[in-house]
């Protein structure tokens, strides 16, 4: 098995080589380390999570024959972009773009629905078991330790899942995001200290005409950033007190960034 991770963290390694935190005589300020770990932080946490709200939209979608509700499906949470398929003999879902039938993510499931207490495991590409336990769901990564190859891992705790057509798809999640480049010298390391709300609801963006999510928009969360080629190690905190900004704190200072729900 192979999965090589790619990680887009270049810019902080840019920023921080390019700011001396102890003098603070360089053009950047310390706090713009905080802002670019923290933004990037919050962009890979909306990424790596989309694989789980397409998860659910999928448990929703083959939960009922509403044509209403597969409809405002296919458009809000997979943007009008994939389709769903279920091979109920084979306990196999596919997820395919529509443009060309290319399969973007499977789901193996244990016979049945999330929701009925069926266990998911995604294809190699994710590396992701969808475990239900009770009125929770958790969401961990399946990979095997090898010094050789390094590994995306992820583990997080579902709660208070729920659907509908007005308010979109809503969770709350506990847990923890850790990402490496492929020469292990750069980590980002997350981890959800107050629980994570989420809502897919559209509401329009005040500052342009396009149509976003609500997304994360509760609880906070610690971003640790290591470079050990160099001997950084970066923590920034960061605080989701509503829908728009993101408020961080970092070596005593505090500032915000963007709260980004792409739609």
């Amino acid at each position: 098995m192979r999965r090589y991770i790619i990680l887009a963290i270049t810019a902080i390694g840019l920023l921080t080589t390019a700011c001396e935190i102890s003098d603070g005589t360089m053009d950047r300020k310390p706090i713009d380390v905080g802002k670019t770990i923290a933004q990037e932080a919050h962009n890979r946490l909306y990424r790596e999570t989309n694989i789980v709200r397409l998860a659910l939209a999928c448990d929703e979608y083959l939960a009922t024959e509403d044509s209403d509700i597969h409809s405002n499906l296919l458009r809000d949470i997979f943007n009008d972009y994939y389709t769903v398929s279920y091979d109920s003999e084979a306990n196999v879902i596919r997820i395919a773009t529509i443009s060309s039938d290319m399969t973007y993510a499977t789901f193996h499931t244990s016979g049945g629905l999330l929701r009925d207490g069926a266990t998911w495991t995604t294809d190699e590409a994710h590396n992701l078991t969808f475990e239900p336990k009770g009125d929770k769901l958790e969401v961990y990564s399946t990979v095997t330790e090898d010094e050789r190859e390094l590994y995306n891992k992820y583990n997080f705790t579902l709660s208070n899942i729920s659907y509908s057509i007005k308010d979109g798809l809503s969770y709350d999640v506990d847990g923890h995001m850790y990402i490496c480049e492929s020469s292990a010298d750069k980590v980002l390391d997350v981890t959800i200290d107050q629980r994570l709300s989420f809502s897919s609801k559209i509401h329009n963006n005040v500052t342009s005409s396009n149509f976003v999510r609500k997304g994360f928009y509760a609880g906070s969360m610690t971003a640790l950033y290591t470079d050990t080629h160099r001997g950084y190690e970066d923590r920034v905190t960061m605080e989701y007190s509503h829908s728009k900004s993101i408020t961080i704190s970092y070596l005593g200072e505090q500032g915000t960034v963007e709260n980004y729900a792409f739609k």
